[in-house]
């Protein structure tokens, strides 16, 4: 499900869609996610960086739940999502035709 925050302005509609770059976005450094690996408790980051918190922290960045290397997820599907987005979205305009 995406998240879309609708703005009526005239006869337009404005769909924003910059709170999917939220989700494609790595938590620890702030970039486009790459080799994305999940975590058991569900959050996804770069592999680099989760890799990097597990040996300082053994811990979640996001919610502090004990981690383990042997926890992580490869994500393959989520990294080709992200290849197919445009990043980042930028904000949609649709004119709305009135009643016929």
């Amino acid at each position: 499900m995406f998240l879309i925050k609708v703005r009526l302005t005239g006869d337009f509609v404005c769909l924003q869609m910059l709170p999917l770059a939220d989700h494609l976005t790595c938590p620890v450094c702030m970039g486009r996610l790459q080799h994305t690996h999940m975590t058991t408790c569900g959050h996804r980051y770069c592999e680099s960086c989760i890799r990097e918190c597990i040996d300082r922290l053994r811990r979640c960045p996001c919610c502090n739940a004990p981690l383990r290397h042997d926890q992580l997820i490869k994500d393959a599907q989520f990294d080709t999502l992200i290849g197919k987005a445009r990043f980042p979205l930028p904000e949609l305009t649709a004119r709305v035709n009135g009643p016929s």
